[in-house]
């Protein structure tokens, strides 16, 4: 996935958005079929502890867009499903404005267009 950089439109929400989920927080990191990609760039699916995947969170809320590269295709479908959602509410870059994530409500609204469960990772059974 693709965020936008910190100048640009939306980079200064989407940062702020990353660092209040991330900041002092262990989180689990997932490596698909190649960690390092023709760009030289590792690519990762980076998990909370509650099981939430950031990668889809952040196409959810519109910070970013999904970028799919062979042989890295494992979540290909649920990342493409939570950036066509972002598109069509007009969520964050998809949309005509976005917030100020100084705002006092900016990270303590319910989103009601959340639907990061559907991106928990299933659990494998052993045997």
């Amino acid at each position: 996935m693709a965020s936008p950089s910190r100048r640009a439109l939306g980079g200064k929400e989407s940062f702020a958005f990353l660092r209040n989920l991330l900041e002092g927080r262990t989180v689990k990191l997932e490596v698909d079929k190649k960690l390092v990609d023709t760009y030289g760039q590792a690519r990762y699916y980076v998990y909370l502890n509650d099981g939430t995947m950031v990668n889809a969170l952040i196409l959810l809320r519109g910070f970013g867009r999904a970028v799919i590269k062979h042989p890295n295709v494992r979540y290909r479908k649920k990342l493409l499903e939570a950036e066509k959602f972002a598109k069509s509410f007009k969520r964050g870059i998809w949309g005509d404005s976005f917030r100020d994530p100084n705002e006092d409500d900016f990270f303590k609204d319910k989103d009601p267009f959340d639907r990061s469960h559907l991106f928990r990772p299933r659990r494998r059974r052993r045997y």
